[in-house]
């Protein structure tokens, strides 16, 4: 029942297009970027390519940042990393799920009718990997513009809601990656494409993603369900208490009926027992004898 209810509640949601983090993506438009419209529920991959044999590869750092840092492409104030593209022997798979509630407190949250950006000012060299201004940012519009719960066929107005979902650090959310200031990167296994989500977790598959990304509504879902049957089975216990209350006043009822009914027959057997104690046999043969000697005389 509860996984019905679950399934029943848990809205639709679906994979958006995966995004490759390459300068040579032609979805980054000159000036914009990447424009996107997720909804609650959705699922966003964002792909470090593994390098290719004919082309250097790209080394880039992404991170979240708010909508006057995407726009002077600094990160240099409250860096929050989300995932560095620095091997180049895997694909790197960085999942973002756009959720709510996340049931990670380090996780993060997104609200409809809002925007988030992200964006690097790495310049895709090795040794540009920690710059914390312009880069690709700037020289290739290299942005995810994401825009949570909206139309795409909207009017755009002049002034955008923007925020940062809530998430206090970026050092505990990545597995294949860490800020400079954190521990030590995760060994893995080479050619294996690394895949971590906004949780830190690693991802074993779409269905993995979507399940994860319910796990808040799957929680108050069942919690309600708990509650419903805990008040299912306090009723139960209460009718079984006045049940065995009606049952004991019957039966002190019956008792007192029987003893009633047992004191009767007591009292007629005394009394057959005093008729007989004053009716002796003499009595029976005087009355007998008497006629008999009435007509001899």
């Amino acid at each position: 029942m509860l996984l019905a209810l679950c399934r029943f509640a848990a809205p639709l949601a679906k994979s958006l297009e995966p995004v490759s983090w390459s300068s040579a993506n032609p979805k980054f438009m000159t000036g914009k970027g990447l424009v996107i419209y997720p909804e609650i529920g959705d699922k966003l991959d964002i792909i470090c390519p593994k390098a290719e044999p004919s082309k250097p590869y790209e080394y880039y750092k992404l991170y979240l940042v708010r909508k006057e840092q995407a726009d002077a492409c600094s990160t240099v104030m409250d860096p929050n990393v989300l995932v560095t593209c620095n091997r180049p022997e895997q694909e790197i798979r960085f999942t973002i799920k756009f959720q709510e509630f996340s049931p990670n407190y380090m996780g993060l949250e997104f609200k409809r009718q809002q925007d988030y950006f992200i964006t690097s000012t790495s310049n895709g060299t090795l040794d540009g990997l920690e710059n914390r201004e312009g880069g690709v940012c700037q020289t290739r519009s290299m942005k995810i513009v994401m825009k949570v719960g909206q139309d795409p066929n909207a009017v755009i107005p002049e002034q955008l809601t923007t925020s940062r979902p809530s998430k206090e650090s970026d050092d505990t959310l990545k597995v294949v990656t860490q800020s400079p200031r954190s521990k030590v990167p995760a060994v893995e296994e080479p050619g294996k494409p690394g895949s971590v989500n906004q949780d830190g977790q690693e991802t074993q598959g779409p269905s993995d993603g979507f399940l994860s990304s319910k796990v808040a509504v799957f929680a108050a879902i069942g919690a309600g369900c708990v509650i419903f049957i805990l008040i299912i089975i306090f009723l139960v216990v209460l009718l079984i208490k006045i049940r065995k209350r009606h049952r004991k006043h019957t039966q002190q009822r019956a008792a007192a009926l029987s003893l009633s009914t047992l004191a009767s027959p007591q009292m007629q057997r005394e009394r057959g027992l005093g008729a007989q104690r004053h009716h002796h046999p003499l009595t029976d043969y005087r009355e007998q004898l008497l006629p008999a000697l009435r007509e001899v005389l």
